[in-house]
């Protein structure tokens, strides 16, 4: 979840500020309605003598004392966890979690222990941005672009209690858009959605979305269909996966060196078990939020929710119940409804990685791709066969195809499938890293001509290969959409995503297809800009089969230099392939390839020193690991 707080996880994502903005847009005349990411909201406690304070966001200063106040139990702890205890410094941190936090816990039954509101009042006149105290605004990176576009005072910042479920956030929502309806006389409203925001944004649809006051919906990696992150935390199943954590990290900050190779070398576990000792102190705290459960994906939810007591949970499992069984599993009926009465719908979806904390089903790191579109995904790991049909139960159009490049991902099957596009290697809240998801929340935000549908304009594509400065370089074909490839393409277009560095292609290797480039050495490509290499080879005259087209770089200014990214492209050019029903599932990659550099890169100073660089910080890494463990 974009700027998602929860509690058992230490870490933040910081997005990067340096990414170029979108072009000026023609704008519609709605004011716009920021449903931001999960425990944005500013939250106070009520006195019985009519006072308040704060309780949420949390203030970094309160937390310092008390790691101050705490750190001798915290390096005894840590000493400890070295040999195997985790329980002591769990202790110590929850105890934290608890003092910190525990004022917001709910009851049992879904209600709160003490009186706790949103320090800003649900109007319109005190959610106006220009309104607001700036502690208060949520999304500011991501809403510099809409102040672009939009005088602050036709932008509001929906506020909640983002403890309470979807279902009672959805009827604040309506108030809201009624009293800026009512107040500006705009009769319309836009609305731009974060990740939780997104799932009271598709229920507020589900209830309200025929009654006309929203014109345009843009849904940022919604959690409309719960977050595996919840089902993690409370199941009690957290399995860290460092290298993915390691990727968000270098996706959000922006860096052009890859670390998370360093983690490959030498797994984490020991951060499971800490985790997992965590959980039931911050369970003191979330263990009864009515959103946790709500965020429960629909296929877990029966399972998990009897692990609540029957008789003191009543009305919580009443009420999650009743958002999975009426708002979850009818996405697709009731938000065609809200489309079909003029709701102009956009989703926005990452792809293509696991859980960073353990359910291995293909997500954006945080929520599963298929409980933010609807779509069908084969298990991680794996892909769809060569030949495969899109089993086509939203979308029926011979013309359509909703299947990915990588062949994991059937979106015909999704709730829009004509209005869904996917990033794939895009992190959960990451939308800054890539000017590709910002332009098209922009276009479909704020101009006066928002795409209907994923085929309105080529420069969008359904299907997008993350093109963030940390994934250094970007590959697509000359005239095939991108993600695809037929005999129509006669060069393969290769762009430096990073911001400020030289980079090297010194080979390319293609898997799934005898195609082959032109004969080069080394191309330089600089920041920003694309060569293209003309294509030699042949291809075969049929469809839906999968192609790997691997490119190898230097990229210069890098700690880690020598890389290399895969890309995924469906071959569309002429009958398609048998598929094999009996076997509708194969692995996803092709084996392993590797690149024999020419002999000017081999005697650079980049292809001489790497591997002995890489093979000093692993022994570094581990060598630490195995002092902690001796000392402590």
């Amino acid at each position: 979840m974009k700027k998602f707080t929860s509690l058992f996880l230490t870490f933040i994502m910081i997005v990067s500020l340096a990414i170029s903005a979108p072009a000026a847009t023609e704008t519609n005349d709605y004011p716009v309605i920021l449903v931001p990411g999960y425990s944005s909201s500013a939250l106070q406690l009520n006195h019985p003598d009519g006072t308040s304070e704060q309780v949420w966001g949390i203030d970094m200063q309160e937390v310092l004392d008390l790691v101050e106040e705490s750190v001798a139990d915290i390096a005894v702890g840590a000493g400890k966890m070295t040999q195997g205890d985790y329980e002591a410094l769990a202790r110590v941190i929850g105890g934290g979690v608890v003092e910190i936090c525990g004022v917001l816990a709910l009851n049992p039954d879904g209600t709160s222990v003490n009186d706790i509101t949103p320090i800003v009042p649900n109007t319109a006149k005190a959610c106006r941005w220009d309104n607001l105290d700036d502690a208060y605004k949520s999304e500011k990176v991501v809403m510099e672009y809409v102040q672009r576009e939009l005088p602050d005072e036709m932008i509001y910042n929906f506020q909640c209690d983002f403890r309470m479920g979807s279902l009672e956030n959805a009827e604040r929502l309506h108030e809201l858009i009624l009293d800026i309806v009512e107040t500006t006389g705009c009769g319309k409203v836009n609305i731009i959605a974060i990740s939780h925001g997104g799932q009271v944004t598709g229920t507020y649809l589900s209830l309200y979305g025929t009654l006309g006051y929203v014109a345009n919906a843009v849904m940022c990696m919604p959690a409309m269909g719960g977050a595996a992150l919840a089902y993690d935390a409370l199941s009690n199943q957290v399995s860290f996966d460092e290298k993915t954590l390691i990727q968000f990290l270098e996706y959000g900050f922006g860096w052009e060196t890859d670390y998370h190779w360093i983690v490959e070398a030498q797994k984490l576990g020991f951060l499971d078990d800490f985790i997992r000792e965590l959980i039931p102190y911050v369970k003191q705290v979330l263990g009864y939020w009515v959103s946790m459960w709500d965020f429960v994906p629909l296929d877990y939810f029966d399972d998990l929710v009897v692990t609540l007591d029957p008789v003191e949970s009543a009305p919580l499992i009443e009420k999650t119940t009743a958002f999975h069984e009426t708002i979850m599993k009818h996405y697709g009926e009731n938000l065609n409804a809200a489309k079909d009465a003029g709701v102009n719908i956009t989703i926005l979806a990452g792809t293509g990685l696991p859980s960073v904390t353990g359910l291995q089903e293909n997500s954006d790191a945080i929520i599963r791709t298929k409980d933010t579109t609807g779509s069908e995904c084969a298990p991680y790991g794996q892909r769809f066969a060569d030949g495969y049909r899109t089993l086509n139960t939203m979308c029926a159009d011979p013309t359509h195809n909703h299947l990915s490049p990588s062949m994991e991902i059937d979106a015909s099957c999704a709730w829009l499938p004509d209005n869904t596009w996917f990033v794939d290697g895009l992190f959960h809240g990451m939308e800054l890293a890539d000017s590709y998801t910002m332009d098209l929340v922009m276009r479909q935000l704020v101009s006066k001509h928002p795409m209907q549908d994923v085929y309105a304009d080529k420069s969008f594509p359904q299907f997008h290969a993350a093109s963030s400065r940390a994934e250094t370089v970007h590959a697509q074909f000359d005239k095939s959409a991108e993600g695809y490839l037929s005999s129509d393409d006669t060069a393969l277009i290769i762009r430096n995503t990073t911001l400020d560095s030289n980079v090297n292609i010194y080979g390319v290797k293609v898997q799934g297809a005898d195609l082959q480039f032109e004969s080069f050495d080394v191309k330089t490509v600089k920041a920003g800009k694309s060569i293209e290499l003309k294509i030699t080879g042949e291809l075969p005259e049929t469809s839906l089969t999968r192609v790997a087209v691997t490119v190898f770089y230097i990229a210069g200014g890098s700690y880690t230099p020598v890389g290399s990214r895969t890309f995924d492209f469906t071959l569309m050019n002429g009958e398609p392939v048998a598929y094999a029903s009996e076997t509708p599932l194969v692995p996803v990659g092709f084996p392993a390839v590797t690149y024999d550099a020419p002999d000017c890169v081999k005697d650079s100073p980049y292809a001489s020193l790497i591997n002995a660089f890489r093979l000093l910080l692993i022994k570094t890494f581990r060598y630490i690991l195995d002092l902690i463990k001796i000392f402590a």
